[in-house]
């Protein structure tokens, strides 16, 4: 079994790449509340104000959920957020990041989760998606012989990608509400001194992750022995006090803990749950998530249409022409799920106004998407008007209760004169 991050398609480089325009009731969802709203963009103000030459303009493409992660890991101090977020961009440019994304293939990830089972599987109570490593199988010797570090480390960076611009928005339209970090469990069963040799690779994991600031919710590191203390000493040193305050480390009586946080039908089985994924070749290679529901794609994907969300700049480099039907049949995820569409659009950007082929009616018809489109169009106008008459219905419940607390004082005034 291939998971859909080997073949790199179209379709999902462009989901890395733009910024979406969300329709109405999709941006309703992802945006914070107001009040959180109004530190983004004064934030977003601040770093227009900064020169171009430390910050380019193509760079303030970046959505209000990634400057909120600045914002929120920085305790809202602005100027701190800035140069966090300015060493992030660096260090983006230095890993050459946005070609990882457009043109790094992994094909030998199958081979790699059996040596050092990793992956995203599922989704905690609150909605966030989960991502597991399982240490204890680790064999160095063995990893080596299928990939390099220098490969793994695009791997993993290619994941954190998919995850900021697919996994979150998918999962936040599925819990109907921003999601925008991970709860991670870390297996470290027969983890002892064995494993030290794998020390080089975690540093240079952990050096990634460092960038990618607030998206760990959670870490529930799991099965962990004697044998492990030591190494723990060893990882404890690698990391900042405030990844180390979101870390639970548990022994081999950690189920009743992770049920708390995870539905036994989002856990994989090797873990207690009752998910096997049997039809993807195991939990570990199912990818399984919100962010492969064909209905949440489309609305995605529907929505997106190559625009850039509203007050975002297009990037420089992007000019692609997108071909549906191709790339529903390079994914093989998507294209288990979703109907493959007949038609075709041109997205160009050379910093004017983008022009958009026609589609025909016919091909409009046919479209998934368009018919998602349709249904949404028809619903909205439904559920606008069903919260008004809710409105008025709670304002005048409101008034029949006032009304009757003076009728029941008046009784009591009564009463007392009688």
């Amino acid at each position: 079994m291939k998971n859909s991050e080997q073949s790199p398609n179209r379709s999902l480089m462009r989901m890395l790449s733009n910024r979406f325009k969300w329709s109405p009731s999709t941006k309703m969802i992802l945006e914070r509340h107001q009040h959180d709203q109004s530190k983004i963009e004064s934030f977003r103000k601040l770093l227009l104000n900064e020169d171009e030459t430390n910050l380019p303009r193509k760079h303030m493409q970046y959505d209000d959920q990634t400057l909120f992660r600045f914002l929120e890991f920085a305790d809202f101090n602005e100027t701190k957020a800035k140069d966090a977020f300015l060493k992030y961009l660096k260090w983006r440019e230095e890993m050459e990041l946005d070609e990882i994304v457009k043109n790094f293939k992994y094909e030998e990830e199958e081979k790699v989760k059996k040596i050092f089972p990793h992956g995203y599987h599922g989704v905690d109570r609150d909605g966030r998606p989960i991502y597991i490593q399982v240490l204890g199988k680790f064999d160095l010797k063995e990893f080596l012989k299928v990939t390099t570090i220098e490969r793994f480390k695009k791997h993993h960076v290619y994941q954190h990608e998919k995850t900021l611009s697919l996994r979150y928005p998918a999962c936040s339209l599925a819990a109907r509400k921003p999601i925008d970090s991970t709860l991670a469990i870390l297996d470290v069963k027969d983890v002892g001194l064995s494993q030290l040799s794998m020390r080089d690779l975690f540093m240079e994991i952990q050096k990634i992750d460092c960038n990618y600031v607030g998206t760990l919710h959670a870490l529930y590191i799991i099965n962990a022995g004697s044998g492990f203390a030591v190494v723990w000493k060893l990882i404890k040193a690698l990391l900042d006090k405030q990844t180390l305050k979101k870390i639970q480390k548990l022994d081999t009586n950690y189920k009743s803990a992770l049920n708390k946080v995870i539905d036994q039908s989002q856990l994989p089985s090797f873990f207690g749950g009752d998910c096997t994924c049997s039809e993807f070749g195991g939990c570990v290679l199912s990818d399984k998530g919100p962010w492969n529901d064909p209905y949440i794609l489309t609305c995605l994907k529907g929505t997106s249409n190559g625009e850039e969300q509203q007050g975002s700049e297009p990037r420089e480099e992007n000019s692609v022409t997108a071909d549906n039907e191709e790339s529903q049949k390079d994914d093989p995820k998507v294209g288990q799920q979703v109907e493959e569409s007949s038609s075709k659009k041109t997205i160009q950007k050379a910093g004017s106004n983008a022009n958009q082929d026609k589609i025909s009616s016919e091909t409009q018809k046919s479209d998934p998407r368009t018919k998602s489109k349709k249904i949404i169009d028809e619903v909205e106008p439904i559920l606008k008007d069903a919260s008004q008459k809710l409105e008025v219905l709670e304002a005048t419940i409101k008034n029949v209760k006032l009304a009757l607390e003076g009728v029941t004082q008046r009784i009591q005034e009564l009463k007392q004169g009688l």
